[in-house]
């Protein structure tokens, strides 16, 4: 009897054990994604290949930012940290591809100062571009913000990216398509006319003729991938894209847990759509919730090669 009683105050004890060790693995887990997993910066650099670019852009840079959802677990000193790296790397183009604000938090006139002055401390050689997302669609001060960090509002329109002489390239924005997905089709129109009015002219061996009005690639800014299906997304050569977050918490085996409205089929960094490249940057923020699991805040570095 002494010996069962023994047995059971043991397996009492070691259960015990095994269940205050949980507690303090999922209250350090939590702590963890809250706290340090919010924090710091990567970059992801990725090649992208084109024999035109040697041309003029060979070795050109750009940078890729997204979803900040400023003031959720991204603050001034983040924001500061954020362009000290941008200038470091010394960019010719930034893009930012929504959601630089956040639905669920009020900003006042002093913190939209601050946003605004750190953002126009970024440095580049050619433009800084910028499209609304879903939740920069709620703010009316977003305009202002954007216009304000000297960014130029690419929401439904196109520009051409000069770099010494030769052919430009053509860089086009959708704004966020979650409230009206149909809607997309009209405000792809006019940049696809643009594209089909900028062609180059061939000569009588087949050989495409660019001039300095006909773009030799094609970058698509657009925040919710999903909807590149609506669209023929093979008239761009680049496409540029957030939202996802890239599931926000990652498991392993599993991979990204927090599936979003515009972002359920394409979850990933980056996809070889049939000669299209869809990269999706993980973005800084957090959304919803203010955690990250094993997806620390990201910035994409692009760099054009012949």
């Amino acid at each position: 009897m002494r010996s069962s009683h023994k047995k059971k105050k043991s397996m009492i004890k070691n259960f015990i054990i095994f269940f205050l060790v949980l507690i303090l693995l999922g209250a350090g887990t939590v702590l963890y994604s809250r706290f340090i997993a919010t924090k710091g910066l990567q970059i992801h650099e990725y090649k992208i290949q084109n024999k035109l670019f040697e041309k003029n852009f060979h070795g050109f840079k750009i940078i890729h930012v997204t979803d900040i959802h400023y003031l959720t677990t991204v603050d001034q000193n983040d924001l500061k940290n954020l362009v000290k790296k941008i200038n470091q790397l010394k960019p010719d183009v930034v893009v930012l591809t929504g959601d630089l604000l956040d639905e669920d938090i009020e900003y006042d006139n002093q913190e939209l100062e601050i946003l605004e002055t750190e953002l126009s401390k970024i440095e580049v050689t050619t433009n800084k571009y910028a499209i609304s997302g879903d939740e920069d669609d709620k703010k009316t001060e977003w305009e202002t913000v954007i216009k304000n960090s000297n960014f130029i509002n690419l929401n439904n329109s196109s520009d051409f990216i000069y770099n010494g002489y030769g052919s430009p390239i053509m860089i086009s924005g959708l704004s966020s398509n979650i409230k009206e997905k149909d809607m997309i089709t009209t405000k792809i129109k006019p940049i696809e006319d643009k594209i089909d009015a900028t062609l180059p002219t061939v000569d009588q061996n087949g050989n495409r003729l660019y001039g300095i009005n006909n773009p030799i690639y094609q970058i698509l800014l657009i925040h919710e991938p999903d909807y590149i299906d609506e669209i023929n997304y093979h008239k761009f050569q680049l496409i540029l894209a957030g939202h996802s977050m890239n599931g926000q918490i990652q498991l392993p085996g599993i991979g990204g847990i927090m599936k979003k409205k515009g972002a359920t089929k394409y979850t990933e960094p980056s996809y070889d759509l049939e000669g299209t490249k869809l990269m999706i940057s993980n973005g800084l923020g957090t959304s919803n919730i203010p955690y990250r699991f094993l997806n620390k805040p990201s910035i994409n570095l692009y760099r054009l090669t012949k």
